[in-house]
Formats: C-alpha cells, sequence, structure tokens
C-alpha cells in the first residue's frame, strides 16, 4: 500500500405551398424562408410540449404545438433530431421545405424532402425488427453451420435492400451522397452481425467449440472495407469497424468470445488501426474513433501511448486538433476532485483515489466508497465523480478507485478484487490525514464494481498478502446488478480458482449489512444468479435487505416508472439504519 501521495496532474408525400405553410405555422414562416436555404417547421399533436435539438441546437416548441426552425446547408446531410429521448436521423438538402407532424402514432412527413425521410423512418423500424430478430433468436441463429448462418444474414440483408427499391426504384434524381450512404449502413450494419458469428459461436457451445470457419474469416470478411473515405461518414461503417478492430486486437482470441480475454487491448488495438490496408484519410477517421470512443470508458492514461504515435501517424492537422480535444478533456475533468491520491502501484499500474470532501471536514466523516462496473475491462473512477458528489454533500467523503482492468492492463479478476481489497485497507491505514472514521466505511459497486465491493467483506485479506493490520472489511454494502458467480466470466488462462472469488461459493455469518438491487430481465447478470445468492443468504442471519424489478435490465431499462424511487427511498433509509 502507498502513503498519500499526490496525483500529478405512414408513407404520405405533398408538397405544401408556402402560402398554405403560412396559415398553418404563421406567418414568420415566410421570413423564415426568405432568409435560409432550408426551413424545418412542423407540428407537434402529441400535446408533450417536449423541446426538440436539432444537432445541438433547441428548437422552441409554440403553445399550440407548431415549431420552425431555419437550417443553413453547404451541402446535402444527414442531421440529428432529438425529441423526448427518440432520436430521428434527417436527410436534408439546400432548398427543402421539410414538415415534420408528430401524433401518438410516429412521424409524418410533408413537403420537399418527405420522400427520402419517410424511407429512414422505415428503414430504421425495419433494422430494429432485425436486429430484435438476431437478438431473440441468438442461440438458434449463431449456431447454424456456416453456410445457413450466411444465408440468413443474407435474407435480413436483402430485405433492407428491397425496402430502398420499394421508395425508390430507378429513381435517378435521389441524391447520390444519400444513396452511397444507405448502401453503406446497409452493408456494413449486417457486416457486423456477419462478424458476430465467432465470437457468438463459441459462447452457445460453452466456450469449447470454435466456429468451423477459416482463421481468416474476419479478414476476409473485411476486405475492401477501408479504401473510400466516403464510407467514413456512416455510423454503421464505423460501429462495424470499431467491432472489428476490437476482435484484431485480442489477438489470439479473436475467434473466440473475447469479452473474458485477459490481455491488454488499447494499444494493440491502435497497432491494428496502422496495419489495415486503408486509405490515408479513412486511417486518420479511424484514430480519431479511437480516442473518442475510449475517452468515455478508460482513464486518460490508457490513451497516453496512443496519443504520442498519433502525434507523427496523424496527417491531417484538423483531426489532430480533435484528437488533442479528446486527451485535454481527460485530463481537464478531473479537476472535479478534491484530490486524487495514489494508493497502489503494482507491476502494470500506478491506481489512484479520486477523493470527494464534505465542505465540513471539523469531524471524523464516514467513508463512502466507490467501484466502477465495466466488466472488469473497462471503466473509470470518473463513472463515479456523481455518486461522490452527492455523498460528500450529504456528509460522507466519497472516494472513487482505479483498479487493474483486463482490457488496460492484461489483469485478471482477481487482481481487481486484490486492488479492492487493498484500496479498503488503505483507506483505513490513511483514515486520520483524510478526516474518516476508520469505523464507518461505506462500499458501493455496480456491476463488475458490485462483485468488487462483495469480495471485500468475504475474502481473506492476508490470502492475498494483505496484512491484516488494517482491515480490507467494509462496514456496510450496496451493490446493483452484481455477478456473484464469476467462474463462466474468468475462463481463459487463468491458474487459480475462480469459486475462491465468486461471492456465491463464499456466503458465510458475519458479513455487514448489505442492500443489493437487481433487474429481472438483466441479460447480462442473469437474474438467477441473483436468486442463488439470495437463497444463500436468507440460510444466515446476515442482514440482507434487497429488491428485484420486474421487465428491468442491467441498467434497470425496461422497468416501472417508479422503480428509481423505490430504490432511492430504499438506499436513504439503508444509510440511515447504518450510521451513514
Amino acid at each position: 500500500m502507498e502513503a498519500c501521495t499526490p496525483f500529478n496532474s405512414g408513407k404520405t408525400m405533398k408538397c405544401i405551398p408556402i402560402l398554405s405553410a403560412c396559415l398553418i405555422y404563421g406567418c414568420s414562416f415566410l421570413s423564415l424562408a426568405q432568409t435560409t436555404n432550408v426551413i424545418l417547421s412542423g407540428r407537434d399533436d402529441t400535446h408533450s410540449l417536449s423541446q426538440f435539438t436539432l444537432q445541438g441546437d433547441q428548437i422552441k416548441v409554440r403553445n399550440d404545438g407548431t415549431f420552425d426552425h431555419p437550417l443553413f446547408l453547404d451541402v446535402p446531410s444527414f442531421v440529428n433530431l432529438e425529441k423526448k429521448g427518440q432520436n430521428f436521423e434527417l436527410f436534408l438538402q439546400p432548398g427543402d421545405s421539410l414538415h415534420i407532424f408528430f401524433n401518438g402514432e410516429g412521424v409524418r412527413f410533408e413537403g420537399k424532402g418527405a420522400e427520402t425521410n419517410t424511407f429512414l423512418v422505415h428503414h430504421k423500424k425495419l433494422a430494429q425488427d432485425n436486429s430484435k430478430y438476431l437478438d431473440t433468436k441468438n442461440a438458434l441463429v449463431f449456431t447454424q453451420t456456416p453456410e445457413v448462418f450466411t444465408t440468413t444474414i443474407d435474407s435480413l440483408e436483402n430485405l433492407e435492400t428491397a425496402l430502398f427499391q420499394e421508395f425508390f426504384g430507378n429513381n435517378t434524381s435521389v441524391n447520390e451522397h444519400f444513396v452511397q450512404r444507405i448502401k453503406t449502413d446497409i452493408t456494413f450494419r449486417n457486416r457486423r452481425y456477419r462478424l458476430l458469428y465467432p465470437q457468438n459461436y463459441h459462447r452457445h457451445h460453452e466456450y469449447k467449440t470454435l466456429a468451423p470457419v477459416k482463421s481468416t474469416y474476419l479478414e476476409d470478411l473485411m476486405q475492401g472495407s477501408f479504401d473510400d473515405p466516403e464510407f467514413t461518414t456512416s455510423p454503421h461503417f464505423m460501429r462495424c469497424v470499431n467491432f472489428y478492430l476490437d476482435l484484431l486486437a485480442t489477438g489470439p482470441y479473436k475467434m473466440q468470445h473475447p469479452d473474458h480475454a485477459p490481455l491488454e487491448r488499447i494499444n494493440a488495438r491502435y497497432d491494428a488501426i496502422i496495419n489495415l490496408n486503408a486509405e490515408k484519410a479513412v486511417q486518420d477517421a479511424l484514430i480519431k474513433e479511437h480516442f473518442n470512443q475510449h475517452i468515455w470508458t478508460y482513464r486518460v492514461e490508457a490513451l497516453a501511448s496512443a496519443y504520442d504515435r498519433a502525434k507523427s501517424d496523424v496527417k491531417d492537422s484538423a483531426v489532430f486538433n480533435e484528437i488533442k480535444s479528446f486527451m485535454d478533456m481527460g485530463h481537464n475533468r478531473r479537476s472535479d476532485a478534491d484530490t486524487i491520491l495514489l494508493y497502489r502501484t503494482t507491476s502494470e499500474a500506478k491506481l489512484y483515489a479520486h477523493i470527494f470532501f464534505p465542505e465540513d471536514q471539523g469531524t471524523l466523516r464516514p467513508a463512502h466508497l466507490f467501484f466502477h462496473g465495466g466488466g472488469w475491462a473497462m471503466g473509470m473512477p470518473e463513472w463515479s465523480y456523481g455518486a461522490c458528489k452527492e455523498a460528500a454533500e450529504e456528509g460522507r467523503v466519497g472516494i472513487a478507485f482505479d483498479y487493474r482492468l483486463r482490457s488496460i492492463h492484461g489483469a485478471t479478476i482477481q487482481d481487481a478484487v486484490v486492488d479492492a481489497l487493498t484500496a479498503v485497507a488503505w483507506i483505513r491505514e490513511n483514515a486520520g490525514q483524510l478526516g474518516i472514521d476508520p469505523n464507518k466505511i461505506l462500499v458501493e459497486g455496480f456491476s463488475a464494481g458490485g462483485h468488487l465491493a462483495l469480495a471485500t467483506a468475504m475474502i481473506d485479506q492476508t490470502s492475498f498478502g494483505i496484512p491484516e493490520q488494517y482491515s480490507a472489511r467494509p462496514d456496510a454494502i450496496i451493490l446493483g446488478s452484481t455477478p456473484y458467480d464469476v467462474t463462466h466470466r474468468d475462463v481463459y488462462d487463468i491458474d487459480y480458482d475462480a469459486k475462491k472469488i465468486s461471492p456465491l461459493f463464499l456466503v458465510k455469518e458475519g458479513l455487514p449489512p448489505i442492500l443489493a438491487f437487481h433487474g429481472e430481465s438483466d441479460t447480462m447478470v442473469k437474474f438467477t444468479e441473483f436468486e442463488a445468492f439470495w437463497s444463500k443468504m436468507e440460510e444466515t442471519s446476515n442482514t440482507f435487505q434487497y429488491r428485484s424489478f420486474p421487465n428491468a435490465r442491467h441498467f434497470y431499462s425496461g422497468g416501472a416508472p417508479g422503480d428509481r424511487a423505490v430504490r432511492e427511498k430504499m438506499r436513504n433509509d439503508f444509510l440511515s439504519q447504518n450510521g451513514f
């Protein structure tokens, strides 16, 4: 353990004449038409009076539900319209006058540009239906022979192509950029499904049988995908290629289910981008996306090596400046913490505690420790900053911890457990300096972080070489969507018994009070796993409060509207009952 060392810091399309539009939307419509090359207007009949945003700009909805918005476009463009959590991708061209009507059945377009945007709505719905089919029939589809699997995906792709033909046929007046983009979306959406075949085949065969395909299956699928910079404007191209790069970064595990592979991937992924036979503009775009994607999921240090390389690898200065802005943001967001202290040094990493103090520091305060989720592979302390701030506002010292991760450090789950045990012991060792009551330590975690939080109370710290002078056992625990059995999650190249770090097999008397939440439709951590743990806890005299939520998934989406309020009340009651 370290001393407190500071961190160096419907298909109806008609044109509406301008006069009619003036009668519907008010004569401000005419003045807009005189000053802009695109007019977006319409009416919301859902009576929600919710505000719209277009490319981040707010569109005000009047009391009668109408709205209008001027837009300046130099070239035909895809733009994003967001309404109350719903996203609509629109295609607009200079000179368009598009009218949008929202009602209880969905959205309808009229005016110039209506046909293309009606198609986009229908296409999105079809793509969603195809995706849902693959989700619900995953085991059936992905355990088929390669030939049958290919036929299945071909049929889904053909449905999308047929829809495009239904709308536009041989209409040569359709904008060329629009046509290219739709074709790209269709190709790479379905190409990503094809990339999923080996890992899902492996998973559904209990990680024991590889898919019966060539070792170059992935590379063969992506051949010729990196020659056209226009592809990079498609979000489905970027999603497909991002997944492909993630697979390449797993090296020998690329044909297996990669999530559980304990190896460093961030720099390996950057290597994969550089080694692609890609047109330079495509490569620069993929390097930028590498930073854009990972700055939100990993601590900024994980990207430092790639950033140094990007300084010479990226030739477009505008692209590099965007990369620099990502890195600057990664550093600057840490200013929210009151202090960042080193708590552990290993051969792989320096690990830090990100600390938020209450305003009144005159007396010893309870500590509220947070371990982030991310499958022991991704995540960062910054994910817990909001929770830490809330804890500090309520009088507790909020602390979010780093721990070693698969994708950054090539770590195993056991490595992360050792870090968590060390973190709690470090808090007690430095409690006086930090203004913390060493007998009031609450540990909270979500998903993988919940596993670590629970492990600190169930595992003998001395078995991992952590001196018993300062106990790693917390005084209370809060869990969300927690994995209780890691024997099927730590499956590659481990030299230890995963049961010894699985709470399901470690239930005993004398555990601290625990509050746990779980969604009954969680597909990432099955509800049956929670039920098994709960059943074992019921056989003890431990204080174990819990609540499950029908239809709620891993992040509690899909549950009832009042579920959040239930969790908040139970959480507050738990804190109060246990002196926090």
